[in-house]
């Protein structure tokens, strides 16, 4: 375990640390809960105190060795996805236009063509 913090701000400048390192987004429930946990500690008596500061420092401590991975479903690779997604989209739809051989469709897309009315009975 590293040295631990004894002051407030120098348990802000560890998770200051932690966020720019992109800890808080690798891994934001455990970013969260040592946030919790430096707030609690601050406010606390001093027995219950010690023990805040042993577990933030630890957990901090983890956090900065061991960040985890990030997920697949996060926003950067859902916005990379989609990218990757409407260009595959914009190459098939040119392609379509772009091929000769296919005859053009005559057929009225949407509502661009007038609908058939049935005879009423009489």
């Amino acid at each position: 375990m590293a040295e631990t913090p004894g002051n407030p701000a120098d348990w802000q400048a560890r998770l200051d640390a932690l966020q720019a390192s992109s800890a808080e987004r690798h891994d934001p429930v455990r970013f969260a809960y040592l946030v919790a946990l430096s707030r609690r500690a601050a406010t606390a008596a001093e027995p219950v105190r010690q023990l805040l500061i042993a577990k933030t420092a630890a957990l901090s401590d983890e956090l900065a060795a061991h960040p985890t991975p990030a997920r697949a479903d996060s926003p950067e690779s859902a916005a990379d996805y989609l990218q990757a997604f409407m260009s595959y989209i914009d190459a098939l739809i040119w392609l379509d236009h772009a091929d000769p051989s296919r005859p053009t469709s005559s057929r009225p897309s949407g509502g661009e063509g007038e609908k058939k009315r049935k005879p009423k009975k009489v």
